[in-house]
């Protein structure tokens, strides 16, 4: 692995800076950092923790091929002509290239984020390299690679100062806030800075409280009055949590309820987030309040219930239930369970059976197919059911939202359980339907297989092994 970052770092073309794709990449799908389910996009709303890596972290299999045979690949001859089969060493040297170069369509981020999570020292020049990198998510990436090879697994807040907009900069420091890079000592360090944008100061903010540190109070109730929205609301939420009592919240809801529909489903979504992510407890009275507005759009009150059920389970449980017998769409009963299947929280015996008994009626057999794996899944997480069989059976169906939710839930799970489920998804690519997965289903299974490979090195080996004749499953 050092032959091979010093070949990257020393051989690099000079980069020119992409200012004018600045404003168009930040609103695509690239992934820089893990994020629950329900993190959004960057800059709207305010409080987003960009996914800079999905669970999507990918570790392709020329990586792996560096890992296990490096000596032998670098004695390899280049081959004489153009028509001859690349060498092992010549191939993983070509995606490693591509990697580190910028592309508008966000292709080199799954390799970017496959070599951060190698949390391989030796690349740490690479990492150093790509912080002065072509574009501000290359240099994200290069951050935050270097900060997850920390020894405390912290970044260096001197390294924003490398990203030269404030744009860019506020996304890699929500970045790193959702990948948990961030402790009392970087957020009070960047709090300290005369030019820190207002939404990311209440987010570090927020951090430093969730971390046990001690706020600016006077700092934080100027920011419960500012004029953004998004911002007011969650410096409330935080100073009632400090002050464990209701009175910002209370003086926010006024300005809340005088808001457009449409603005209040945005802004209680990315309230709902913060909520969740910050365990901020005094947010729970407004949260559930607005669960009781029927016009409520049903992706910001599967939000608002994903946060309740964090913060406290019995109360969100609740809601959740009420929200599955009220809404008899088949999508929205979908994304329900999928909200309780990835929740981060202890769940009731039996957690799945309202989602059975709404979609069934009086004829269980009548169940949709989905929604009954989905509710297996959900029972066997409240212990009444076989994680090992019914994660796998969730996986076979392929639905993509579905497969994210897995592998967030999954890490709850015995190491038996996420072998089968991490097998699962390897069966997806191992035969030809392959050809039929879209790119997200991909990128989440070489997360998968990622995964697989650290928590069993052989199960991982044998599947290469046993994929010697065919070379697309392998790469």
């Amino acid at each position: 692995m050092h032959r091979i970052v010093q070949l990257l770092t020393s051989r690099q073309q000079p980069m020119e800076r992409h200012n004018q794709t600045n404003r168009g990449v930040r609103g695509t799908s690239h992934r820089f950092g893990t994020a629950a389910v329900g993190l959004i996009s960057c800059a709207i709303p305010v409080f987003a923790f960009p996914v800079f890596a999905l669970p999507v972290f990918a570790l392709p299999v020329f990586v792996a091929a560096l890992c296990t045979n490096t000596s032998a690949s670098a004695q390899s001859t280049p081959p004489k002509t153009g028509y001859e089969k690349p060498t092992a060493w010549d191939a993983s040297i070509r995606a490693l290239r591509e990697a580190t170069r910028y592309n508008p369509d966000g292709s080199y981020h799954p390799l970017l984020v496959s070599l951060r999570q190698l949390r391989d020292p030796a690349l740490r020049p690479l990492f150093q390299s790509l912080v002065q990198g072509e574009h501000w998510s290359i240099q994200v990436d290069g951050i935050l690679g270097l900060a997850e090879l920390d020894p405390k697994n912290v970044i260096d807040p001197f390294l924003f100062a490398q990203l030269k907009g404030d744009d860019d900069r506020s996304t890699a420091i929500a970045a790193a806030i959702g990948l948990e890079l961030i402790g009392s000592e970087q957020a009070l360090a960047m709090l300290a800075w005369d030019d820190l944008q207002p939404r990311d100061r209440v987010l570090l903010m927020s951090e430093l409280h969730h971390h046990g540190g001690e706020v600016d109070v006077a700092k934080l109730t100027a920011l419960s009055q500012h004029r953004n929205d998004e911002v007011a609301g969650l410096a409330s939420m935080l100073l009632a949590t400090v002050q464990n009592e209701q009175t910002a919240v209370e003086a926010f809801k006024t300005r809340f309820g005088a808001l457009s529909a449409k603005e209040r489903a945005s802004i209680y979504s990315s309230l709902s987030t913060a909520a969740q992510r910050f365990r901020l407890l005094s947010a729970v009275p407004f949260l559930s309040g607005q669960l009781k507005d029927a016009s409520l759009p049903s992706d910001a009150r599967a939000a608002g219930i994903a946060a309740v059920l964090t913060l406290k389970p019995e109360e969100g449980y609740a809601a959740w239930k009420t929200a599955v017998e009220m809404d008899a769409s088949q999508s929205n009963r979908v994304r329900l369970a999928l909200v309780l299947l990835a929740a981060d929280t202890t769940l009731p015996k039996g957690a799945g059976a309202p989602i059975r008994a709404v979609a069934s009626g009086a004829d269980p057999a009548s169940l949709d197919p989905l929604l009954g794996k989905l509710a297996d899944a959900i029972d066997s997480m409240a212990g009444t059911g076989d994680p090992t069989k019914a994660f796998p059976a969730l996986v076979a169906t392929k639905h993509r939202q579905s497969l994210f939710a897995v592998l967030e839930s999954v890490k709850h799970l015995d190491s038996a359980a996420q072998r089968a489920t991490y097998e699962a998804f390897i069966d997806l690519i191992a035969g030809k339907e392959r050809r039929e997965l879209s790119p997200a289903i991909l990128e989440l299974t070489i997360e998968a297989a990622s995964r697989l490979g650290t928590l069993d090195a052989a199960a991982i080996a044998a599947r290469l092994k046993s994929a010697t004749d065919d070379e697309p499953l392998q790469d």
